[in-house]
């Protein structure tokens, strides 16, 4: 089966830490994550909303998925395909996503994750997404 990333989501990695407390962020100590992602090129951004905090934040650091450091990531959120970032023909555009990470008590932190896209000559991605 062959698999086309742009009908696929983006998985995010990130190790977070509350900036008041130090502690790394854990279910229980978080309110809620936040997520968008923003066209650089254009400055519009697009807000994927809440995200359901157990399924983005880990107790644990993990490792795997693609991680490449030895010390592992706490916050993981798949970016939907259909906020995946388009290439297409033209100039490269980044795009910029971002996690707002709300403790119980305190500010916000933010991770945020910066998404190149390549300039594909000839490649007309109606083909695939349609």
């Amino acid at each position: 089966m062959k698999t086309y990333p742009n009908l696929s989501g983006l998985f995010l990695m990130g190790r977070m830490r509350f900036l008041e407390t130090g502690e790394y962020i854990k279910i229980a100590t978080t309110s809620k994550v936040l997520l968008r992602i923003t066209n650089m090129a254009t400055g519009v951004t697009v807000d994927l909303g809440e995200q359901t905090v157990a399924n983005v934040v880990k107790d644990t650091l993990q490792t795997g998925q693609g991680w490449g450091k030895s010390v592992g990531w706490n916050l993981g959120l798949t970016l939907p395909a259909s906020a995946r970032p388009a290439g297409g023909s033209g100039t490269p555009i980044i795009y910029v996503a971002e996690a707002l990470v709300f403790p119980l008590a305190g500010q916000p932190v933010a991770k945020e994750w910066e998404i190149p896209t390549l300039a594909l000559k000839g490649y007309d991605a109606s083909v695939l997404d349609g």
